[in-house]
């Protein structure tokens, strides 16, 4: 089922989480799909149809318990088994990374970091090891999403390292098309081409 849900989908679940966080302070009990979209000026049948996606349909008249909305749409995301991630490549960008604590709201926990020469020991209480401690920490610790983030003459090395560890999603920030098995995921994050894309929209 989650193989069908759509990116917007999955960068709008954290805002309606967000939003309903901030309604539970206020002291309210009970929330419209209506009543979200209006508050996020969002399509109300989009918000509908993706809430009742993910916690079923709400009640009539009195839509969703707000306590158990956020729940289901926080469970959806996976923060209650948050999935174990690395980054290879501790420069500045793994850095800023790893220091990231949005991850864990999809539920991504992004552990430590790895590099052939460390240029700090932690970043935000998470540690930099050498890439000889990267295999016995993905075995410990179960790592299941491998994020890259060296140049692109390591990126393979990188992603080889990965796949001898088990792990079946990456992450890749690297300008290079990695050489992969079917059974693993990649995405490829082109920042060159969002910038392109945003510098585009101001012509």
């Amino acid at each position: 089922m989650r193989g069908s849900v759509s990116r917007p989908m999955l960068e709008r679940l954290p805002i309606y989480a967000s939003c309903l966080e901030k309604m539970i302070e206020n002291g309210v009990t009970s929330v419209s799909s209506a009543k979200i979209a209006k508050e996020l000026n969002l399509g109300e049948v989009q918000v509908r149809k993706e809430l009742s996606y993910v916690s079923g349909a709400g009640k009539p008249r009195t839509g969703y318990d707000s306590g158990k909305l956020l729940c289901d749409i926080r469970r959806f995301l996976g923060e209650d088994k948050p999935c174990e991630a690395v980054i290879v490549g501790a420069g500045r960008l793994g850095c800023a990374l790893l220091g990231n604590r949005n991850f864990e709201e999809i539920g991504v926990r992004v552990g430590a970091a790895f590099d052939i020469s460390k240029h700090a020991d932690s970043v935000d209480g998470k540690r930099i090891y050498t890439l000889e401690e990267f295999l016995p920490y993905c075995k410990e610790h179960t790592v299941r999403i491998g994020i890259i983030t060296v140049p692109a003459e390591n990126a393979q090395e990188a992603c080889d390292m990965m796949l001898n560890a088990g792990i079946k999603a990456i992450w890749n920030f690297a300008p290079i098309t990695l050489k992969v098995p079917d059974d693993v995921s990649v995405v490829n994050e082109k920042l060159a081409i969002s910038l392109s894309h945003l510098r585009q929209q101001i012509n």
